[in-house]
């Protein structure tokens, strides 16, 4: 490693770090008074905790900002002191000077990754119920009672009381509508399992809204072909766990506290609805992508500011219209797949292979 080289990793890596640690303490000061400014005489040990429940989410969260920002001020400081002229005079290459960020920018993904599958999701859980204690001391599921519960895929779910003692679910509604029906389940009681609904007393109406289309039936038997039932049920598979949606509907956390191998699940189970499949299809490939949004954000702003950046303020617009056009790219993404223009995995790897591609011509280019 050359002396140039390692001076701007060193610079990098400590300006990251740096970031990193004052960016996700500002967003968990900030989200510490918002989730807790309704409640009073909260002790201060289980503020602490909850705080450090929400530490690996925030910063798996803030890595890509962090390491964008930084490769800003560094790109700046070399264009500022002319050290990225005297390189280019030299005959420098950039890719020479950036050598070493690449296995730092994989470990870091790699951990951001591992933090996203593993200790995020169980982190956010806690985080979550430990909130619902501490703001009314009341069970998470009996606070979402009377509530309008929407749930990933058009699933609506609402129940009018819970009952501690036997851990059930008493006066239940679920809702399902896709493109071609509305599904509406009643029940007496039901127990929340996993992502199973076990009803009591249940019963299933179906409205097949392809009837409403037919010109060869008349009004009664329009009227015969739209709604089918009431029939009997004893299991709701709904589109996720108790706590996932504890965790998703809580104050404070944040992420939804799913990990890729739930969003798998769900992508691939039969039971579930076409749109619910596609949605945990997006969201799994939107983790898996997101692990690498660092490298990508880092190498282009480094790669574009050395090569093209000719003072600071360029150094720093560089990084804005890079990160701007990530946000923005990841957004179109994702309403093109959830309108059905593109599979689900194309929208998040698209947006980085399109930055990684031009990151790479713009290293290459003389």
């Amino acid at each position: 490693m050359t002396h140039l080289a390692r001076y701007v990793f060193g610079r990098w890596a400590g300006l990251s770090l740096l970031l990193l640690l004052v960016v996700g303490g500002v967003l968990l000061a900030l989200t510490v008074v918002e989730s807790l400014r309704w409640t009073r005489d909260v002790p201060l040990g289980q503020v602490l905790h909850w705080v450090a429940l929400q530490v690996p989410a925030v910063m798996v969260r803030v890595l890509p900002v962090a390491v964008l920002t930084a490769s800003a001020i560094v790109v700046g400081e070399l264009v500022a002191s002319r050290e990225a002229l005297a390189m280019r005079a030299g005959g420098v290459r950039v890719a020479r000077v950036l050598r070493p960020w690449w296995p730092t920018l994989l470990v870091v993904a790699g951990a951001g990754l591992a933090a996203s599958e593993w200790l995020v999701p169980v982190a956010e859980q806690r985080a979550a119920e430990l909130w619902w204690r501490i703001t009314e001391d009341r069970s998470a599921t009996f606070r979402l009672a009377r509530r309008e519960l929407h749930l990933p895929g058009g699933i609506t779910l609402r129940f009018e009381r819970y009952d501690d003692a036997g851990d059930r679910l008493l006066q239940v509604r679920v809702r399902q509508v896709n493109a071609t029906s509305v599904e509406v389940v009643r029940a007496a009681s039901a127990t929340w399992d996993g992502a199973v609904l076990h009803v009591e007393g249940g019963d299933r109406v179906t409205l097949a809204l392809g009837a409403l289309d037919r010109s060869d039936l008349d009004a009664e038997a329009t009227l015969a072909a739209l709604a089918a039932g009431p029939q009997p049920v004893e299991t709701v598979t709904l589109s996720e766990t108790r706590a996932e949606t504890v965790a998703r509907l809580s104050g404070g956390t944040v992420g939804d506290g799913r990990s890729m191998s739930r969003h798998w699940q769900v992508a691939n189970d039969p039971g579930s609805s076409y749109g619910t499949r596609r949605w945990a299809a997006l969201m799994l490939h939107e983790k898996l992508a997101a692990a690498f949004g660092s490298l990508s954000l880092a190498l282009a702003t480094a790669v574009i500011g050395l090569r093209y950046a000719r003072s600071v303020t360029m150094a720093f617009g560089f990084a804005t219209a890079v990160g701007l056009s990530w946000f923005v790219l990841i957004a179109a993404g994702q309403w093109l797949v959830v309108a059905g223009l593109l599979p689900p995995w194309l929208g998040p790897w698209g947006v980085h292979v399109l930055v990684l591609g031009v990151t790479l011509l713009a290293s290459v280019r003389r």
